[in-house]
């Protein structure tokens, strides 16, 4: 009888079953862990994907030297007058000419240069064929001050040797101040940089109203879409959309990103400067 309940309990649900070994099935277990490690490079790779699909990475944010983003502002004394120090400065606008830099300058009552914010450019981009010029930095001299904002600490470092070699002993350098992109969104511009966004506004919007700067922007954005068949995107997983256009998870993510230019455009307050997502998809055959 006590065989009977042994044999009774061990085939009712939910009891141990006898030993693989015993039952055989241990050649059966032994081909399956095979089979597992067979495919362990591609158990890995689906893992990692569906990891990554479900829990993205946060992006690094870099600029267009590949410098990650560190917003900083140095500071200086000036121990010259403003219009010198700008005539030593202002080549590091390249070849912009005194009248462009001197726009919207302000002069004291003897006409003498008190301030004047004009921008740190570099010829070409490391990442954008199509650029003539990067923007490096902001240069800004009011009175005895000389303020420059970048965003990189490897620019901070390069702005610094410049000015110390172009003025000398008339810059007293003071301080680097480094503010994070968070901290900078959440805080509340002062007046002078509410006023001086509206100025930049309005002088854009007064650039961008000539014919010939609509139709420079054109031809840059032109450039800018050739070159961009050739660009690796994060978007696409570091592919270009040349090669993503070639299989069928790469397709799917050029969709996705077509269907956001779409929306974009939908919104843009200039839709006429936005891609030609027809021709982007004739020109990678979808």
């Amino acid at each position: 009888m006590g065989a009977a309940a042994s044999t009774s309990a061990a085939a009712s649900p939910g009891t141990r079953r006898p030993s693989c070994s015993a039952s055989g099935c241990g050649e059966r277990r032994g081909g399956s862990y095979r089979r597992c490690y067979e495919w362990n490079i591609e158990l890995r790779e689906t893992y990692f994907a569906i990891r990554d699909d479900i829990h993205p990475r946060a992006p690094k944010l870099c600029n267009t030297d590949g410098d990650p983003l560190v917003p900083t502002t140095l500071r200086f004394d000036l121990r010259c007058p403003p219009g010198e120090a700008f005539e030593r400065l202002k080549s590091l606008a390249l070849d912009m000419g005194d009248g462009e830099l001197l726009a919207d300058a302000e002069r004291d009552a003897a006409g003498q240069l008190r301030a004047v914010r004009f921008s740190w450019l570099e010829r070409g981009n490391r990442q954008h064929e199509s650029w003539e010029n990067t923007v490096l930095g902001t240069i800004a001299i009011d009175g005895p001050r000389l303020t420059i904002e970048v965003n990189s600490a490897r620019r901070s470092r390069r702005i610094r040797t410049q000015v110390e070699e172009r003025l000398g002993e008339d810059a007293v350098f003071r301080a680097a101040l480094t503010e994070s992109i968070e901290e900078q969104l959440a805080r509340t511009p002062s007046p002078e940089e509410e006023r001086r966004r509206a100025r930049a506004r309005e002088e854009s919007e007064r650039l961008e109203a000539l014919p010939e700067v609509q139709e420079a922007l054109r031809g840059f954005l032109a450039r800018h879409w050739e070159n961009w068949l050739d660009s690796k995107l994060p978007a696409l997983r570091f592919e270009t959309p040349r090669q993503a256009a070639k299989t069928p998870a790469g397709r799917e993510r050029l969709e996705a990103l077509f269907a956001e230019f779409a929306c974009h455009a939908r919104h843009a307050t200039q839709p006429e400067l936005a891609p030609d997502v027809a021709e982007l998809r004739a020109r990678l055959g979808m």
